[in-house]
């Protein structure tokens, strides 16, 4: 899943992922410990390996309900 240029960098979808995978730009992210650099510099970004694609929580991608701009595919 990825976040493009339609982002208007509400943090909605932040808000709303169940896995915490969704960070604001600029922002650094962690997995097991690792501090890794921002994968965007414009826009909020999903770490793929921290995605669950709401398994288990949810039928459809919670991020994709929530974006009002269409910015998550």
């Amino acid at each position: 899943m990825q976040i493009n240029d339609n982002c208007i960098n509400c943090g909605a979808c932040q808000l709303e992922c169940p896995a915490k995978a969704i960070f604001k730009y600029n922002s650094q992210y962690k997995i097991a410990s690792v501090s890794y650099p921002p994968l965007s510099k414009k826009t909020y970004y999903i770490v793929n390996d921290l995605c669950t694609k709401c398994k288990g929580v949810s039928k459809s991608f919670l991020c994709l309900d929530i974006c009002p701009m269409n910015a998550i595919s």
